[in-house]
C-alpha cells in the first residue's frame, strides 16, 4: 500500500501541474469537465501521497525506537517485513551492529577468550548465545581480531600503569617540596607518607619522602618546643609563672612557680600540659617552686625527633 502511494506521488505531480496550468491559463470554460477531472484526480492522489508519507515516517520512527532500545534483531526483522527499503535505517542499523560486534570483540579480549567459536558453542560467554546467528557468525569471522585486541589492551594497560607511576612519583616529589617548605604539619606527615604504597617501583621516591620528613622534624620540633614554652610563659606571666626550655634541642621544659611547693599542684599542672608536652616530644618536664630551690621532674619517654608515627616500628 505504502509503495503504491509513494509511486503515485510523482504521477500526481505530473497531473497536478499541467491540470492547474490547463485550468487557469487556458480557457477552462472551453474544457471545464476535463480540467475539473484533472484537478480532482491530482488532488486526491496528492492527499493519498501525503498520507503514505506519514505512514512511512511512522514506520521509520517505530524502527528507530527499536534501534534506540538496542533491539537490533527486532529492528532488522521489522525492516525485512516492511514493503519499504529503508536504506538509511539499514545503514544505521548495520553501523550499530558493527559497533556492537566491536564491543563484543573488546569484551572477549578483556576476558582473554581467544576461542570465540568455542565460547559461543559452550556458552562460556553469556551474552553471545542470545544474539542472532548472523551476529554470532560475524563475531566468529573476526576471531583473529581478538588476539590483536588482547595485545592492544596489554599495551594500553602497560602505558596506563606507566603513566600512573609517573603521576604518583610527581605527587611524591610535590609532597617533598611541601614538607621542606613547612606546608604540611608534623601531625599530618604519617598520613601523607601512607598515601603512597611501599612498592619496588616507588621505594626510592618513598624513602626520599620519609627522609625529607625526618629532616623536617629534626629541624622543626626544637623550634616548636622553644616557641611553645615562650608562648605559654607570656600567657601565664601575670600569674607569676616562669616557663622556659633548656638542654640540647630544647628538650626540657621548666615551670617555675611558688605553688609548686605543693606536690598536688605539680601533679595538676603536669596533667594539664602533659599531652602537649608529649606531642612536642619534650624529654623531660621540671617543676620548681623557686629558681634556686628543689624541683620535681617527669621523664616523658618521648620518641626521637626523627621518629615518624606509623612508619617506624615501635
Amino acid at each position: 500500500m505504502i509503495i503504491l502511494l509513494v509511486i503515485v506521488f510523482p504521477i500526481s505531480l505530473i497531473l497536478v501541474i499541467p491540470g492547474l496550468l490547463f485550468y487557469f491559463i487556458w480557457n477552462h470554460k472551453k474544457y471545464p469537465r476535463l480540467s475539473k477531472v484533472s484537478i480532482g484526480l491530482s488532488t486526491l492522489m496528492f492527499i493519498l501521497t501525503v498520507i503514505g508519507s506519514i505512514m512511512v515516517k511512522q514506520e521509520e520512527n517505530e524502527i528507530l525506537a527499536l534501534i534506540n532500545q538496542g533491539q537490533f534483531e527486532e529492528a532488522q526483522q521489522y525492516i525485512n517485513e516492511s514493503d519499504q527499503s529503508h536504506m538509511k535505517l539499514m545503514k544505521e542499523l548495520d553501523k550499530l551492529n558493527e559497533e556492537f560486534i566491536d564491543d563484543k570483540i573488546d569484551e572477549l579480549a578483556t576476558l582473554k577468550i581467544t576461542d570465540v567459536e568455542k565460547a559461543t558453542t559452550l556458552k562460556t560467554y553469556s551474552d553471545i548465545p542470545v544474539l542472532n546467528q548472523e551476529i554470532v557468525d560475524r563475531i566468529i569471522s573476526k576471531s583473529d581480531q581478538v588476539e590483536i585486541r588482547i595485545a592492544e589492551i596489554e599495551k594500553e594497560k602497560l602505558a596506563n600503569e606507566q603513566q600512573e607511576l609517573e603521576d604518583t612519583i610527581a605527587r611524591i616529589q610535590s609532597k617533598i617540596r611541601q614538607i621542606n617548605n613547612g606546608r604540611i604539619p608534623i601531625l599530618d606527615i604519617p598520613n601523607t607518607i601512607q598515601e603512597f604504597p611501599d612498592t619496588p617501583e616507588l621505594s626510592t621516591y618513598r624513602n626520599q619522602l620519609i627522609q625529607a620528613a625526618r629532616n623536617h622534624q629534626i629541624k622543626t620540633l626544637p623550634t616548636l618546643r622553644k616557641d611553645y614554652a615562650e608562648r605559654i610563659g607570656k600567657e601565664l606571666w601575670e600569674n607569676d609563672y616562669e616557663i622556659y626550655t633548656k638542654g640540647n634541642g630544647h628538650s626540657t621544659i621548666v615551670f617555675v612557680h611558688w605553688s609548686f611547693a605543693s606536690n598536688s599542684n605539680i601533679k595538676t599542672t603536669h596533667e594539664l600540659f602533659r599531652d602537649k608536652i608529649s606531642e612536642l616530644r619534650f624529654d623531660r618536664a621540671e617543676y620548681k617552686w623557686s629558681e634556686y630551690g628543689e624541683y620535681t621532674f617527669y621523664n616523658m619517654e618521648s620518641k626521637a625527633d626523627s621518629y615518624i608515627e606509623g612508619i617506624d616500628s615501635n
